[in-house]
């Protein structure tokens, strides 16, 4: 199977790059007008790179992981006519990741620890909607019935993804646990193995926020229900706009820490 390609053979791929990865520049520029004036500028450009179908360009030091991008650049050049890697002539996978590495490039996250998406977390993580769900949600006393809404809970809040605008609306939009429009249920098996835990046990985060929420519930029905440590696996850098970091799962517990609910 081919690799996706962002130019013209990938009607989805090429529009993202072409549209949706600017205005998502925009959006980290609009978010932050106090950046100084060189990150500002280091955004502009990228914004630009991308609507005119500049050349990769690679991110210069300080920075941890800048060798190990110049060799999959390179190896993707290899892969490609030389010379003629460009952001609309570029193998999709690459090419995304590299360019949520170029923002913090940009923003100069090694050195200022900014959150190019920081803005747009915090406005989902403290919405009134999570609130609501989030107190209805620990409303349910019972046992069993609020290991299953939790497990729901988790599992549809991944559609509040920041990067993907209408994603969003449905996820704000429409019942919160949709059950029984899954493709796949497999929530018995989960359900019984959970209760069943005495382990360690390891969740995968995904989204920041709503899902977030959903993933610290689950954490605390195992905790206090005899299962052994929870591990939650988040992402190292903030990167596809609403994913979770250490950073997010500690300001998120400061917002829960601080609500008026008594739930």
């Amino acid at each position: 199977m081919k690799p996706i390609r962002t130019d013209g053979s990938n009607q989805f791929a090429h529009y993202t790059v072409r549209v949706r990865l600017p205005g998502m520049v925009d959006d980290v520029m609009r978010s932050h007008p106090e950046l100084p004036a060189r990150q500002a500028e280091a955004l502009a450009d990228l914004r630009d790179e991308l609507v005119n179908d500049a050349p990769l360009a690679l991110f210069g030091p300080p920075s941890p992981d800048h060798d190990e991008w110049a060799a999959f650049l390179d190896e993707h050049e290899r892969r490609l006519a030389p010379g003629s890697a460009s952001w609309q002539n570029a193998e999709w996978f690459l090419a995304e990741h590299f360019f949520f590495r170029r923002i913090l490039a940009a923003v100069r996250y090694f050195e200022t620890a900014t959150d190019p998406f920081g803005a747009a977390k915090r406005a989902e993580r403290e919405s009134e909607r999570l609130a609501r769900q989030l107190d209805a949600l620990l409303a349910e006393r019972a046992v069993d019935d609020r290991l299953v809404e939790t497990m729901r809970f988790a599992l549809w809040g991944n559609r509040i993804d920041l990067s993907h605008g209408a994603s969003v609306a449905i996820g704000e939009s429409s019942p919160a646990h949709e059950h029984d429009v899954l493709i796949a249920d497999d929530s018995e098996e989960a359900l019984a193995r959970l209760q069943g835990a005495r382990g360690a046990v390891h969740v995968i985060c995904d989204n920041a926020g709503t899902e977030l929420a959903g993933d610290l519930c689950l954490a605390d029905w195992l905790c206090t229900h005899g299962a052994g440590p929870v591990w939650l696996h988040v992402k190292a850098l903030p990167t596809f706009v609403s994913d979770a970091t250490a950073g997010d799962v500690r300001a998120l517990i400061g917002s829960l820490l601080s609500a008026s609910s008594s739930a």
